[in-house]
């Protein structure tokens, strides 16, 4: 019989599938819950794509600021790396404060800080799917197109002692990105995009101050951004894998009339397993920059000036040649 229930909700996994997107609809019965986000429209694909392009052609734009004579006496490799980094900057400057901005407007209260799992399921959970205005959509469509411009262009940039992590960060975020967009648990990459946002500014922030060669602004900026790093990927992000990946589990034996999304667990149960060890993923990758950004931290308190001398934060080397 357990072999016989596995076949059945499969089929019906696949059946609400073709019914999402228009086709055998006479399989479909009246009651079962429509898996995907009936939120997205043909409109955001576009968006995706606009964002793609746009976002290609302005780090091109960017990194070809290295061919003109600015900065006359700065290598021309350091000058690429210069201007890969404001381009970074620029863009987790932007995409942190609408990401702030459209969650202080959402109706919703999401305390990380609590130690109630019912406060923190119910925000990120309830109700599925949340209503997305259209600056919501619009952040989330440009997001998904900034990642998947980062793995086309990933060759244009400089070379990363830490390349293969840096490339299964953007693959594992891009694939969160779209199992939330598409099964409508948004609210959680939203707070996931902003966490690791928040970060990333400070450290192409501090990058880029390197390679205008100051120094003390440098410095800073590393401080801020390893001081964030710990707090939002270390501490409040992992109390958001637990949320989702455990503390849901305790609403779907207990609370299963919460929302469909509880109620229906079972037809959501590959995506739920997906999603957590993709969650995993993503904090194991987090983990190992911390060890980095610790080496680093060890050699300035020690004197050797690592951070100094090759301006890399979290890759722990790149070559200034």
């Amino acid at each position: 019989m357990g072999g016989q229930g596995g076949v059945l909700r499969g089929v019906v996994f696949f059946e609400a599938l073709a019914d999402q997107i228009g086709q055998y609809d006479k399989f479909v019965e009246e009651g079962q819950p429509k898996l995907f986000n009936p939120q997205i429209e043909i409109s955001d694909i576009y968006t995706i794509l606009l964002s793609v392009v746009v976002l290609v052609a302005l780090k091109s734009m960017f990194l070809s600021f290295a061919d003109y004579r600015l900065f006359p006496s700065m290598k021309r490799s350091i000058k690429k790396k210069l201007f890969e980094n404001l381009f970074y900057t620029m863009f987790y400057v932007i995409s942190s404060v609408f990401g702030l901005l459209i969650i202080s407007r959402e109706k919703w209260d999401l305390n990380p800080f609590t130690n109630s799992d019912v406060s923190m399921v119910k925000a990120l959970f309830d109700p599925a799917p949340p209503p997305m205005s259209n600056l919501f959509k619009a952040y989330y469509a440009t997001q998904t197109g900034y990642y998947v411009g980062l793995l086309v262009t990933l060759f244009m940039d400089s070379r990363r002692s830490d390349y293969n992590q840096y490339l299964m960060h953007h693959g594992i975020t891009l694939s969160l990105m779209a199992i939330s967009f598409s099964f409508g648990i948004v609210r959680i990459g939203l707070v996931i995009l902003i966490l690791h946002d928040i970060c990333d500014v400070f450290l192409h922030a501090a990058k880029t101050i390197h390679y205008c060669r100051v120094e003390s602004g440098s410095m800073v900026f590393f401080v801020l951004f390893s001081a964030a790093f710990v707090l939002l990927r270390l501490v409040i992000f992992p109390r958001v894998v637990v949320c989702v990946g455990a503390e849901v589990l305790r609403y779907v034996l207990e609370k299963p009339g919460l929302n469909n999304w509880v109620a229906y667990f079972d037809y959501y149960l590959p995506m739920w397993a997906c999603s957590v060890a993709l969650l995993i993923g993503l904090y194991l990758i987090n983990c190992f920059w911390m060890s980095l950004i610790s080496r680093l931290i060890y050699r300035e308190l020690t004197g050797s000036g690592k951070v100094a001398k090759d301006g890399d934060i979290r890759s722990d080397s790149e070559d200034e040649d």
